[in-house]
């Protein structure tokens, strides 16, 4: 009897024991993980949304992590659900790939800014309506990023011949500097800057107009739509008592 006492007793203990250490592995363990797909020439926004992520993990308990991969297969892999979401992207990205919802709070307001080196597009340039006409008129090429919707729009006035696509910036710079292009219609500009500041500073490269100013959200794979309701409670926190852009002014002063 005392040998049964003893051996229910250890049995009641161990059960205890395992249910309580359950507990606290619950109470220390995100509610879920979130892994968001970055393109990998998004530069240094990528390091910008890994800071948001840190701290939405932190205010939300759903652990959201960036994985870094190849424009077409970033989009790809999120839109088939093999990744949790996409970490930036433009508004109406979901007409594209109907898969993903938007969480409907932007995480930042970006530019398109036109890029430039010789004297005189630099002094007649001042907006998208200019640069098309002087580009026409003087017969050079507008550079643009490949895969970007927005800088498509903007270069769609333009003839064939006086637009031409790129796939990396720093590319877009050499041949400014060159004087092979003239003009980079670049976006986002926060990108840009840093690329032109770290490596063409000695090239003459300038900046000729800021033309659009626009939002970027984070979206998700349709499957994880339950926890966009959390994502924009706090995303709205943290554009309400300043997070974000203290995020973004430690980034660009890296």
């Amino acid at each position: 009897m005392k040998v049964l006492f003893l051996f229910f007793s250890v049995t009641l203990l161990m059960l205890t024991d395992a249910s309580f250490n359950s507990s606290r592995a619950d109470e220390s363990s995100p509610a879920a993980k979130l892994l968001f797909s970055m393109p990998d020439n998004d530069g240094i926004l990528i390091s910008y949304m890994d800071e948001v992520l840190t701290e939405l993990t932190k205010r939300t308990g759903i652990e959201c992590v960036i994985k870094v991969l190849p424009k077409k297969r970033a989009l790809h892999d999120a839109n088939r659900g093999v990744l949790d979401g996409v970490g930036i992207r433009v508004k109406g990205l979901q007409s594209k790939f109907p898969n993903l919802s938007m969480v409907a709070v932007p995480v930042i307001t970006v530019q398109h800014t036109l890029f430039a080196k010789d004297p005189e597009i630099l002094s007649y340039v001042s907006d998208l309506d200019t640069l098309i006409k002087h580009a026409q008129l003087m017969g050079y090429t507008v550079a643009y990023l490949h895969g970007s919707k927005k800088a498509e729009q903007e270069v769609s006035g333009l003839p064939a011949e006086n637009k031409q696509y790129f796939y990396q910036p720093q590319k877009i710079f050499r041949l400014l500097e060159l004087g092979k292009v003239g003009v980079y219609l670049a976006g986002p500009a926060i990108s840009n800057r840093v690329i032109l500041n770290n490596f063409f500073a000695d090239a003459g490269i300038q900046e000729a107009a800021v033309i659009s100013e626009f939002e970027l959200f984070p979206y998700v794979h349709k499957k994880n739509a339950a926890y966009i309701p959390q994502l924009e409670q706090a995303l709205r926190a943290m554009t309400d008592d300043g997070t974000l852009h203290r995020i973004r002014l430690a980034i660009e002063m890296e």
